[in-house]
């Protein structure tokens, strides 16, 4: 009896220990390494495929879909010259993929935010980096993988997706990009991403946003406004434009940031203090950047007319904020304070 109790024992003991080493799912590749391995069609059944071949965006005329009315709910991507990454191209490059826009109607509400490629370079080492800001619409998918394409670039190659806030338009297609690393602000909040330091092209004394370096000529700001967390990628010594800074939702469009102030109109609350943020914000990236890519409309280039309205002015090559008013760091104290304020 005990003989046959140590067998039953011994072979249930032994088939648990089968059990725990044998996990089928281990040899699975990951889903990147199925993504790059197999191929997205394999790895995703319903893969957006582009309309049209890669080709046909190579050799096109420029054209842009900026000239398109708002009511035509049309967002094509940029089908330009693309230039392949892989050419001796002066870097880092940005790249519009696809334009944003932006109607309220008849308190009919219609956008699409813009979605970015940039591919910076680290000199030294020739690495390269495919950042993507934004990833738009899941209904614009074609758009996306079209558009990235027609600049010799599959979405396996992106490396880093930043989501510049937290709205569904902003990250309808992450699904595309398994092998990215993707920065948002849910993630940045709990990992203290940003490094505390002063803005190098800023007085000291006035401005101290916080920014995390990404690569040799991209860094990450913390730009809040719409909400606290958002942030921009600002990329720096990009040839005939200089500072580019890419913002969301921080900057609608051109409009927006010269007379309407249809952002803060539309997205803020009534709270005074986040209202201020805002302005103060977009007032530091005004004086920082020489072109803006806004959330929901075209690139624009920011003139002496913007940056004297952000009371900005050069000193040698440096733009310094001229203002006494209090800098970004207190005015996110304050509204943190405000908020958590017991109400009467």
């Amino acid at each position: 009896m005990l003989q046959i109790t140590l067998f039953l024992l011994f072979s249930v003991c032994s088939s648990v220990h089968a059990r725990s080493s044998w996990r089928p799912f281990n040899s699975l590749p990951s889903p990147c390494e199925c993504f790059r391995k197999c191929g997205p069609h394999m790895f995703m059944p319903y893969s957006p495929i582009p309309a049209l071949p890669p080709p046909h965006h190579w050799s096109v005329e420029a054209q842009r879909s900026l000239g398109l009315p708002v009511s035509s709910g049309t967002f094509l991507p940029f089908l330009g010259h693309a230039p392949s990454p892989y050419q001796d191209l002066q870097f880092p490059l940005v790249l519009p993929l696809i334009h944003g826009n932006f109607s309220n109607n008849d308190n009919k509400l219609a956008m699409h935010p813009s979605v970015v490629l940039v591919i910076d370079r680290n000199a030294s080492t020739n690495e390269k980096k495919f950042i993507l800001v934004d990833t738009g619409l899941s209904l614009f998918k074609h758009n996306l993988v079209a558009a990235l394409h027609s600049h010799r670039v599959d979405p396996s190659m992106i490396d880093t997706v930043v989501i510049t806030h937290s709205d569904t338009d902003t990250m309808g297609n992450l699904n595309l990009f398994p092998c990215a690393e993707v920065l948002s602000s849910n993630r940045i909040a709990k990992e203290n991403f940003f490094i505390q330091q002063k803005m190098p092209t800023f007085d000291g004394n006035r401005s101290d946003l916080p920014f995390h370096k990404l690569f040799e000529n991209t860094e990450l700001y913390l730009t809040p406004g719409f909400g606290l967390q958002d942030h921009s990628l600002i990329v720096r010594n990009v040839e005939n434009h200089g500072t580019v800074a890419i913002v969301g939702k921080l900057v609608l469009n051109e409009t927006d940031l010269a007379s309407s102030n249809m952002a803060i109109r539309e997205f803020a609350t009534d709270d005074v203090e986040q209202r201020k943020l805002w302005q103060a914000t977009r007032r530091e990236v005004v004086c920082l950047a020489d072109y803006i890519i806004p959330g929901h409309g075209a690139p624009f280039k920011v003139s002496d007319e913007l940056k004297s309205l952000a009371e900005c002015h050069t000193k040698g090559t440096e733009t310094t904020v001229t203002t006494t008013a209090p800098s970004l760091t207190q005015k996110i104290k304050k509204w943190k304070i405000h908020k958590n304020k017991p109400q009467n």
